[in-house]
């Protein structure tokens, strides 16, 4: 089988990115499935050709540089490489790209599906979920599509990203907690609430941690001149090649995202594989996954005040709420395994051939 995939980018920082990779990595352990990749760039693209036909580069693909011109551009290039190479399946990450794939499927009859890693806000002219096949990272992404009247899907499934089980964690002895907060520099991520609650702490409490921000984007200079603003110690780092093993050393992970249209942030799946106690935010379908006091701690979107006394609460009684961080492991384990990932995507692959 050929699949082709198409997505926006292939950044370090982006989620979309590393479920393609862990994916990509898996399937080519396990199948004799041929992928190609074509994205818009990213700093991240030499990591997937190891795994892949070849990585096709083209920057008009983009959802960022979305036009009529470049659609039309972007449905002449996938016509001629269907043409040539002559896919099963297109796979499609983002609504511009499926878009590109359903013209093109018009024309040639090849199959495309969609995954939804996340809701998109209800703006622009493109459908946003185009495809008649539909694979959804999270259940409300299920239901938010079941209840729009006027989507028509053949076949729609829910398969969790996935990543490889680790080998045994061992947490150094840090003299201070590490707490860290990763993701891409933008609003809806909502790291201005993560250092406007370390403000808030109490000195005592600062002094008992060294907390990190992992990431980059358009709000990275707005972030370091909070930091200088707020006089507060946090190590910024840029986007990480190996977030991984920072994680392995971290103990705690911040999620303070205000978004209403993600999907699952799989830099919560990797803290858990990594053993980090979870601080979240209710973003719209955490508790899909993500248990108060069960498997996590959670604080209301936007409440910075809570956030702080969650913080301080969990530095105190960190020990004690190692339960919860065995708890989200165990889960995450068990929910984001990256063959059940791989099976099921392969399953939907056939499925939908015949």
């Amino acid at each position: 089988m050929k699949i082709l995939i198409i997505t926006e980018h292939l950044n370090y920082t982006n989620g979309v990115a590393k479920h393609l990779l862990y994916f990509l990595q898996a399937a080519n352990q396990k199948s004799e499935h041929q992928f190609t990749v074509i994205c818009g760039g990213g700093d991240a693209t030499e990591l997937f050709k190891p795994f892949v036909q070849q990585v096709i580069i083209c920057p008009y693909i983009k959802h960022a540089n979305r036009s009529i011109l470049n659609l039309l551009k972007s449905v002449i290039k996938l016509f001629y490489l269907q043409k040539n190479f002559k896919f099963d399946i297109v796979h499609t990450h983002n609504h511009f790209a499926a878009n590109i794939a359903v013209y093109v499927s018009f024309l040639t009859k090849v199959k495309v599906i969609q995954t939804i890693h996340g809701l998109l806000e209800p703006v622009g002219r493109l459908r946003h979920y185009p495809a008649k096949n539909i694979i959804a990272v999270n259940e409300h992404i299920i239901k938010s599509i079941e209840e729009e009247k006027n989507i028509i899907v053949n076949n729609i499934v829910l398969i969790r990203s996935g990543l490889p089980e680790f080998h045994e964690i061992n947490k150094p002895d840090n003299v201070n907690l590490k707490i860290i907060a990763a993701g891409r520099f933008t609003g809806i991520k909502a790291f201005d609430v993560y250092l406007n609650a370390i403000a808030l702490l109490h000195p005592d409490i600062k002094n008992k941690v060294d907390f990190y921000l992992i990431g980059s984007g358009d709000k990275t200079e707005e972030l370091k001149n909070l930091v200088k603003k707020l006089a507060i110690k946090v190590l910024l780092l840029d986007e990480q090649t190996h977030l991984l093993k920072l994680l392995e050393t971290t103990n705690i992970l911040v999620n303070p995202s205000r978004s209403r249209y993600e999907g699952f942030p799989m830099t919560i799946v990797e803290a858990a594989f990594t053993k980090n106690l979870i601080i979240s935010s209710d973003f719209l379908g955490y508790d899909s996954i993500l248990q108060d006091q069960k498997n996590c701690l959670i604080f209301k979107t936007n409440d910075t005040r809570a956030l702080a006394k969650i913080i301080e609460h969990a530095v105190i009684n960190y020990d004690s709420l190692k339960p919860l961080i065995k708890n989200m492991y165990e889960l995450a384990v068990k929910e984001f395994n990256v063959y059940s990932m791989i099976n099921k995507t392969l399953d939907f692959y056939k499925r939908i051939l015949v």
